[in-house]
């Protein structure tokens, strides 16, 4: 018997929970404000799916923070996006909460 491979599938399996537990967590502490679907109307691949989310996020902030958003990490949003349809009509649906509601812009 190979014990690495033993350790290693338990610890895979292991952060495995964690990792769920602690995304059910924040899950539960998340405050949404907006909710999205994100709908490519034309063939996309997952990586060029994750660069469209990436752009549609720093256009978000940059409406609710100002120009100097990217420079305001920690009052950035956060959002949750899940994959749906990859095969067929691929497409996401996101919910978020803007940070720091004293200091942010009207939409």
């Amino acid at each position: 018997m190979n014990h690495e491979l033993e350790v290693s599938k338990f610890t895979t399996r292991q952060f495995g929970y964690d990792y769920r537990r602690e995304l059910a967590a924040w899950l539960v502490q998340l405050k949404p404000e907006v909710f999205v679907t994100l709908n490519f109307n034309r063939e996309t691949t997952v990586q060029g799916g994750w660069k469209t989310l990436k752009e549609f996020h720093a256009r978000l902030d940059r409406k609710f923070l100002g120009t100097d958003w990217s420079t305001r990490g920690f009052e950035r949003s956060d959002f949750i996006f899940f994959p749906e349809n990859i095969q067929t009509n691929f497409h996401y649906h996101g919910l978020g909460e803007r940070n720091n509601p004293n200091n942010q812009r009207e939409v």
